[in-house]
This record gives structure tokens, C-alpha cells and sequence, in this order.
């Protein structure tokens, strides 16, 4: 599974609940999705028999959101350390995306 692009539950993937979005670029992303469907995978990583979001969390809430109920994603082998998000306010995502620490 690892590397291949699959589709997976929405219910079966755990949010990253240290991050915060801002709820207009959520709203955009929806609008987006609507328009041209999920363009890039998710990417998440298995943790004691759960999937959880690396990147691509906004992107996994606007699915929700939407009333999806699959969403394309890539399992990635990392470190717990590895998956902890950038400490500083305003720091960038691994694709450069914005968002907050809690």
C-alpha cells in the first residue's frame, strides 16, 4: 500500500488535532473541490491501527465537509517525530501550506 495512491474512508482517517485552518481558505478549498475533485492525495501514516493525516488535513475537512465519503490518499513510513507539525506561529506545511500549531 505503501507509495500507490488508494481510496479510503473519510471515517477511517484521524484529523491532526494540532492544527487550526482558517475557515475561509476551507471555504475556498470546497468551492475548489466542487470544481476540479480531490487533485492531490492525501498523505497519512498508520499509527497503532489508525490512519492519521501528515498533509493534507484541510483538505480531508473540506472532503468531509462536502458529504464525501472517500478521499484518495498515500501511506507514508515515518517517525512520530517525523509528524509533529512546525512549532512557530504561521508555519508552512511539507507542501507550503499555512497553518497554526495548538
Amino acid at each position: 500500500m505503501k507509495d500507490s495512491v488508494n481510496d479510503f474512508l473519510l471515517g477511517t482517517i484521524q484529523p491532526n488535532l494540532r492544527l487550526m485552518h482558517n475557515l475561509d481558505a476551507l471555504e475556498e478549498l470546497c468551492r475548489f473541490i466542487q470544481a476540479h475533485g480531490q487533485v492531490e492525495p492525501l498523505r497519512l501514516w498508520f499509527d497503532n491501527g489508525s490512519f492519521r493525516i501528515v498533509d493534507g488535513e484541510k483538505q480531508w475537512r473540506a472532503c468531509c465537509k462536502l458529504g464525501m465519503t472517500t478521499v484518495q490518499a498515500v501511506i507514508v513510513e515515518m517517525t512520530f517525530k517525523q509528524t509533529i507539525p512546525p512549532r512557530a506561529e504561521g508555519g508552512k506545511g511539507p507542501r507550503g501550506q499555512s497553518h497554526t500549531a495548538i
